[in-house]
């Protein structure tokens, strides 16, 4: 082996090693703030403590830690807060998104890729509720957009391909007209 695919080698071999430490902190972090097992990757259970719109949750563990968790990778209307008034779809993002917790034992997973909390301190992650990733879920079924905030997450190719198929079958908030008619919905609201 010359000089160059060894330093090649060993220059790969030391990102991956890198990326899977990256990884192991995020679930190590998570599993650290709250007392959760972790098993495949999925750390829980939580039990829902309530729902504050299409893409925001509070969760409590078993030891009695409450996280307020944002969901990777989407982004909901949203309802009505304080003097702001709601975003079209804004109650029924909400609405579906506490059909689909329901009373399940919820299940979080982290992405490497992604920050462990976002500027308003929330906890980034998927969450499962009966081995559903509610994420996914929100976005096939229509009540959220696929979103990325910094740096793609793991599953935006296949969110984005959810989102063009609600919105092609005009399923949940793609049947709204608030929505349909207006394409500046579907722009990114953050910073």
């Amino acid at each position: 082996m010359t000089w160059t695919g060894l330093r090649s080698t060993v220059g790969s071999l030391f990102l991956s090693i890198l990326l899977i430490g990256c990884f192991s902190v995020a679930q190590i972090s998570l599993a650290a703030d709250t007392g959760a097992v972790g098993v495949n990757s999925r750390f829980g259970p939580y039990s829902l403590v309530s729902v504050a719109d299409g893409d925001t949750i509070t969760v409590r563990s078993k030891s009695g830690k409450y996280l307020k968790l944002r969901l990777i990778g989407l982004d909901a209307p949203e309802i009505a807060h304080g003097s702001r008034s709601a975003e079209c779809g804004g109650t029924a993002a909400f609405a579906h998104m506490k059909s689909l917790l329901g009373k399940s034992p919820l299940y979080l997973e982290p992405d490497a890729s992604q920050d462990a909390y976002d500027k308003y301190k929330r906890r980034l992650v998927y969450v499962y509720a009966d081995n559903v990733l509610v994420n996914s879920s929100m976005i096939s079924d229509g009540y959220a957009y696929e979103y990325t905030y910094k740096t793609p997450h793991k599953y935006q190719s296949t969110f984005r391909k959810l989102q063009s198929n609600a919105e092609t079958e005009k399923r949940g908030i793609w049947n709204l007209s608030c929505i349909s008619n207006n394409s500046s919905n579907r722009t990114k609201r953050f910073e």
